[in-house]
């Protein structure tokens, strides 16, 4: 199958979401060639099985931030007026390369530029997703984003399917499937030996997304918690001092099992940190983040379906979870073991649909 893929590079979550979903039609037994459209950073499609070729650049007019939890307005409005409506010679350009190159579908996670220039072209347009641009910038309730809502709005209604990833915000589309994550790479084990890390010794993974943040209190508490192990996982160069541990984006302990081989997980309520620290069943203190409409959707699932505790997003720099370390750590770990994949089900909806074969086999959160 030849398969365009518009990725949206707004954090990793995206690109992590959409190469699990890759990675589960290769299980089916897929070969894949792959046209991928992202500023994403090129090793979260590396080592997959299938053939990629890369067309770096912006394809999505996501919001500007000013640091992991905090949205730029001004910056976002430019942004938008810099990128917004896309041109005809834009869309037509990337029309005629999807028609060159024979891509059978396109894949957008969450690209509306990728779905204009699926419809152009007249081949489908997926859209995977659990929330869409219009739908947030419609909540940060600023009458200066409205014009800009309601073009996003037409771009997303340009998809052929939808598909809904648990938690979704909004109503769901063609089929809401289970949280969807990568699959972990490397057991407990591996992971705590090659990070230095013995069994009895607690660790506690410290994971933001992947946006660049100040993590001076990571350092600050790490001093006062002498017997616990911090893990810093992207966003910050790659450093051990004392009983901290930093790895950039680019290491080669995927994050899945990172999470996985944590006592416990410190991060902000983005999907790609929650779908994985569920699936790895580990306690996860949930940060917020304000006036962006998709955190209260990934806070209430957190607390409703995983062992957890949520706290606002000032509450991260300012340490004010660190007094509840021990009763986060003493949280018993979910067995996922028989729970339904996520990624599985998305990939079985678009072969389904694709093939010709009717209605894909029901909807599953």
């Amino acid at each position: 199958m030849r398969l365009a893929c518009f990725v949206s590079a707004h954090g990793f979550g995206h690109a992590t979401r959409t190469r699990a979903v890759l990675d589960a039609l290769t299980r089916a037994g897929t070969r894949l060639d792959i046209e991928l459209f992202t500023a994403a950073p090129a090793w979260v499609f590396e080592d997959i099985d299938a053939t990629v070729a890369l067309h770096a650049g912006e394809v999505d007019p996501g919001p500007a931030q000013l640091d992991a939890f905090e949205i730029d307005v001004g910056a976002t409005l430019v942004r938008l007026a810099e990128t917004l409506p896309f041109t005809e010679s834009r869309i037509e350009a990337l029309a005629a390369r999807l028609r060159q190159r024979g891509c059978e579908a396109v894949l957008c996670d969450i690209s509306p530029l990728g779905l204009m220039a699926a419809r152009r072209a007249g081949v489908p347009g997926v859209l995977l997703e659990n929330f869409t641009w219009d739908w947030i910038f419609a909540g940060m309730g600023d009458d200066r984003l409205a014009p800009y809502v309601d073009y996003l709005g037409e771009c997303f209604d340009a998809c052929r399917w939808r598909i809904s990833a648990t938690p979704h915000c909004g109503d769901g589309g063609d089929i809401i499937v289970p949280p969807v994550s990568r699959r972990r790479r490397h057991d407990r084990g591996a992971v705590r030996s090659a990070l230095g890390v013995a069994e009895h010794e607690s660790l506690v993974l410290v994971s933001l997304g992947g946006t660049p943040h100040r993590f001076d209190v990571v350092a600050r508490l790490a001093a006062q918690w002498p017997r616990v192990r911090f893990l810093v996982a992207g966003g910050v160069p790659a450093t051990t001092e004392a009983n901290v541990i930093a790895l950039d984006g680019a290491a080669p302990m995927d994050h899945p099992s990172l999470a996985a081989a944590a006592d416990a997980v410190v991060g902000k309520a983005g999907y790609s940190t929650v779908a994985e620290v569920y699936a790895a069943g580990v306690p996860f203190a949930c940060f917020t983040r304000p006036g962006f409409a998709e955190s209260p959707v990934l806070a209430r699932f957190v607390a409703e379906r995983m062992p957890s505790m949520v706290f606002p997003g000032e509450r991260f720099d300012d340490g004010g979870w660190a007094g509840r370390l021990d009763e986060l750590l003493a949280f018993e770990r979910a067995d996922r073991t028989n729970e339904p994949d996520g990624a599985e089900a998305a990939a079985r909806f678009l072969l389904d649909r694709l093939r010709g074969n009717g209605e894909a086999a029901g909807q599953g959160s």
